[in-house]
């Protein structure tokens, strides 16, 4: 099925005594679901102790995915937004972190 499939349907049938159509039921043909696809990496960064860091990516995909940020592989907690993450305040005990998204 294609999106030339799309449009108005309607049934006829009939036989030796007369025939009998029914009402149109539309078609809406949705494109096919695809995997997410992450086309703006997010960078490496450097921030100074009790600064941000932001992280910004673009996230796409039919439907739209969800988007987890990890840190050293755990989850963000509320951390779900697929254009970027702003860490807390950071600390020295921050550097070398690792910081992904999963999409």
């Amino acid at each position: 099925m294609g999106t030339a499939d799309a449009g108005n349907y309607r049934v006829t049938v009939s036989n030796a005594a007369g025939s009998a159509s029914s009402n149109a039921a539309g078609l809406v043909v949705l494109p096919p679901p695809g995997a997410p696809t992450i086309t703006g990496q997010p960078a490496s960064t450097t921030a100074f102790a009790g600064n941000t860091a932001t992280f910004r990516t673009d996230v796409g995909g039919s439907p739209a995915p969800r988007c987890l940020w990890l840190r050293n592989g755990i989850a963000i907690a509320g951390a779900n937004d697929c254009s970027g993450y702003t860490t807390p305040p950071t600390t020295q005990g921050d550097n070398g972190t690792g910081f992904n998204l999963f999409a």
